[in-house]
């Protein structure tokens, strides 16, 4: 069984209908259209959850909750309102935190079931991530397409996104966990108290980020990250500058092709202890520099790569 939920109050929006196209695909299926239900929010109560009784409130939202621990698969289908989640969703989080009240057990339980998040936006943002967290195991990185009308030359309030094949079809992958599956290593450059980044132009987008490229057949995750270090910043690294490899970490994206992409990026650490001076080689590329590593951690644009800075200067001698 899957149990796909509408977060939408929209009756006939984008978030509807790609409930409709998640439905089609499965078997056995039920969607759940918080619009189309009076579910109330917390309060006017006497915590009656938290004493183990039953939630006061009297509607079919309880009913859902079943539904889900019945599931393999829960796919949730939320529209950003101001870079977050709507207010159906918090209505749902907090009645749900109230069902579980004191039993860990149960909502143990209720992370280890599979979940997919569709965000229905034209921005990416990482308030998403941590909204889902609660969700999934605390081990697990909640698993979210973010859908964009913009991408797809579609307008977000005439609800037509799935009436683009490719869209459509995006969403099916994801939901079927078809990915075109790659590869890249990422060089993490260290001068004194600088890092070496890169200001690059990535699917239309201005980014501050580090040197990364595909890995070849015949390539090594360390050769890679001194050829793509070279190819994009003019800096060539040699074997001495190396530091150590760390763990990989994955990103998954839309690309040029409509395609869902999960990426593999292996960081490789070094050192360098002489200045290199780099050079835009690329034109995407637009500026390459020595940034003081505070200020990456203020300017960079992916979070996940900051974190990963963070445990790479453990590792400097």
């Amino acid at each position: 069984m899957v149990t796909i939920i509408n977060f939408s109050s929209r009756k006939n929006g984008n978030s509807l209908h790609i409930a409709n196209v998640c439905k089609d695909n499965f078997e056995q299926s039920i969607v759940y259209n918080l619009s189309e239900n009076d579910y109330h929010k917390c309060g006017n109560c006497n915590y009656e959850c938290l004493q183990k009784e039953k939630c006061p409130v009297n509607d079919n939202l309880y009913k859902l909750y079943e539904s889900i621990f019945d599931s393999e698969l829960v796919i949730f289908i939320v529209p950003n309102y101001s870079e977050f989640p709507c207010a159906n969703y918090f209505i749902f989080n907090e009645r749900l935190r109230g069902y579980f009240s004191t039993d860990e057990c149960l909502y143990k339980k209720y992370t280890k079931i599979n979940k997919k998040f569709i965000v229905v936006t034209n921005t990416q943002n990482n308030n998403f991530e941590v909204a889902f967290k609660y969700h999934v195991d605390k081990h697990k990185v909640p698993d979210i397409l973010y859908m964009s009308s913009k991408k797809f030359k579609q307008s977000s309030i005439s609800g037509s996104l799935m009436e683009n094949d490719d869209a459509k079809n995006v969403v099916i992958d994801f939901i079927k966990d078809e990915y075109v599956c790659e590869r890249s290593a990422m060089a993490i450059v260290f001068y004194q108290d600088k890092l070496l980044v890169t200001n690059e132009e990535i699917y239309g987008r201005l980014t501050i980020s580090l040197p990364k490229g595909h890995i070849e057949n015949d390539e090594t995750t360390v050769e890679t990250a001194m050829r793509e270090c070279f190819e994009e910043t003019g800096v060539k690294l040699k074997r001495r500058h190396f530091i150590t490899e760390l763990e990989p970490f994955e990103i998954r994206f839309i690309n040029h092709y409509n395609k869902l992409v999960k990426k593999a990026i292996y960081p490789i650490v070094f050192e360098l202890h002489n200045f290199v001076r780099p050079y835009s080689i690329e034109k995407r590329i637009k500026e390459i520099k020595y940034m003081p590593i505070f200020e990456f951690m203020d300017k960079g644009t992916y979070d996940n790569i900051k974190e990963i800075v963070k445990i790479a200067m453990t590792k400097r001698g």
